[in-house]
């Protein structure tokens, strides 16, 4: 019955890791959506966070407040160093999908588990199993066949899609930072201060630099270009990072961002069908090689030995 019970438990959390990379996946078409509209990247990112920072605090005010009063200052401040590396992810982020497809954004702002290997490798002592290395190496592999295989992008000015890339790499290395940072503070501050605190510095940072370039704090949009921006706010942003969030607090920071792994395929899927950019037959293989690295790594009992106590357990029954 311990079994069992422990079993659903695991079962239900990686179903929320699944729910979360779903919820996020939607984030890339929102974005382009609000951009078709005249949202400027700055103002989509600040206005995203800020959102969410503000529902999180109607919904969970008193919560927040006990945290904050049980919170120290050195907690305090890494949350800070959090928020900034979030406000780096999603203003680079962002500002990439000006210059490339959703599917390669997404696909390079999602080799994040490298950085997060590294990072915790180097920071943490995290100690990565040869299975890991296997599933991250299986679904990187998989990314850059799809990333050098695909060629609708020919016919872009060189500059601008490489600045692109860059942008979407960028975004990639500052939301594993923000990952890892997470990771080290799970079991010092209760989450949702924590969200809170990284959204609301993420908020801070990326109003500074609104008013530092002397644009208009909240600008004048469009009704639809506010439901889209509305919709990235209670969607990818709070569902969706707020359990990415708690996953780094149960699971590793690699396995984590390592399901997000996931999200290029459907956000990838839903391109194609809302913004008609086409995925060739090379996305297709990739988005398999993807998904059976992300299937190593979570597993975390190690291959052969799974199947070896399989035989054995059918022999066992005959």
């Amino acid at each position: 019955m311990i079994k069992s019970v422990s079993q659903k438990r695991i079962y239900r959390d990686y179903s929320l890791l699944a729910l979360a990379v779903l919820v996020v996946s939607t984030a890339a078409v929102l974005t382009k959506g609000a951009q078709n509209e005249g949202a400027t990247s700055g103002a989509i990112a600040f206005l995203r966070l800020g959102l969410a920072s503000a529902c999180l605090a109607l919904v969970s005010l008193n919560s927040i407040y006990r945290g904050l009063e049980q919170s120290t200052t050195d907690t305090i401040l890494k949350s800070a160093l959090a928020g900034i590396f979030l406000a780096a992810h999603f203003l680079t982020w962002i500002i990439s999908l000006e210059y490339i497809p959703v599917s390669r954004s997404t696909f390079l702002v999602t080799t994040s588990p490298l950085w997060v290997a590294i990072i915790s490798f180097l920071f943490l002592k995290e100690i990565i199993t040869r299975q890991q290395v296997i599933g991250i190496m299986i679904s990187i592999g998989s990314a850059l066949f799809i990333f050098y295989n695909e060629n609708e992008f020919l016919g872009r000015a060189a500059e601008s899609f490489l600045k692109g890339e860059m942008l979407a790499t960028f975004g990639a290395i500052s939301i594993a930072a923000y990952l890892i940072i997470g990771r080290t503070l799970r079991n010092t501050i209760d989450l949702k201060t924590y969200v809170f605190l990284t959204y609301g510095f993420a908020t801070v940072v990326l109003a500074l630099l609104r008013l530092c370039s002397e644009e208009q704090l909240i600008p004048s949009l469009s009704p639809t270009a506010w439901l889209y921006i509305s919709l990235l706010a209670l969607g990818p942003q709070l569902i969706g990072h707020t359990i990415l969030n708690w996953g780094v607090r149960r699971f590793s920071a690699t396995i984590v961002s390592m399901t997000v792994l996931a999200e290029p395929i459907a956000a990838s899927i839903l391109a194609w069908i809302i913004l008609d950019e086409i995925v060739g037959p090379s996305g297709f293989i990739g988005f398999t090689g993807i998904l059976l690295g992300i299937g190593i790594v979570i597993y975390d009992q190690p291959i052969f030995a799974f199947l070896t106590n399989k035989l054995r357990n059918n022999q066992k029954s005959i």
